[in-house]
């Protein structure tokens, strides 16, 4: 019987954990050599998605996806792991090239997972705030 009220708990968490990380998020990185930005979305049926961009002096790497997301346990507690069949990576050069284009590619990647804690998410602060280097709710 105690088995069954724990897994009833178990699942009632996951549920409310659920419910709390449904919404909008970015991230914010500056830096003067390195800028990252990171934008995620999770929706109430399970489905989200992902683009971040990755700006340094010599290049441009944007990778864009969407995909499925679940919580699950970790060694770090309560993940949102976002599952992604295939990620898109467009990287443009901004050196100035001899033959134009060159540097520049587009990769596809396959099977990638972006993992967030559920903490994070949901303690979220508000992406009006000005605050960086965390991730926040829009």
């Amino acid at each position: 019987v105690s088995t069954q009220s724990t897994d009833k708990n178990t699942r009632e968490n996951a549920m409310s954990d659920k419910e709390k990380c449904c919404g909008s998020y970015d991230y914010h990185q500056p830096g003067a050599l390195n800028q990252w930005d990171q934008k995620m979305t999770l929706k109430p049926d399970g489905t989200g998605s992902y683009w971040e961009k990755l700006e340094s002096k010599t290049e441009t790497v944007t990778r864009e996806g969407s995909g499925t997301w679940t919580i699950q346990d970790s060694e770090k507690g309560a993940e949102v792991y976002l599952q992604m069949k295939t990620l898109k990576k467009v990287t443009k050069s901004k050196m100035m090239q001899l033959v134009p284009g060159l540097g520049d590619s587009t990769k596809q990647d396959d099977n990638v997972i972006i993992g967030v804690s559920v903490e994070k998410l949901v303690n979220a602060p508000p992406s009006s705030g000005g605050v960086t280097n965390k991730w926040r709710r829009v």
